[in-house]
């Protein structure tokens, strides 16, 4: 049996923010942005991306996109 890691495996909450992969949308708590749609998707395609390509918990690949694309 394989396990595979689809972005479902991002939903939830964290410290820096929310990803919902049901409804298709990121919340980023600071600073404030919300990302919904084919936006969301979007984000959710990058961190699940990033998430999947080195060697980082969830939390770790959401907070690297808030790093990388919101500072």
């Amino acid at each position: 049996m394989t396990i595979e890691l689809n972005e479902t495996w991002l939903h939830g909450k964290y410290d820096n923010g929310e990803i919902n992969t049901g409804l298709s949308y990121v919340a980023v708590n600071d600073p404030d942005y919300f990302f919904h749609g084919d936006s969301g998707n979007e984000v959710i395609t990058e961190i699940h991306t990033y998430w999947l390509s080195n060697d980082v918990t969830t939390e770790e690949a959401f907070n690297w996109w808030v790093n990388a694309f919101l500072s």
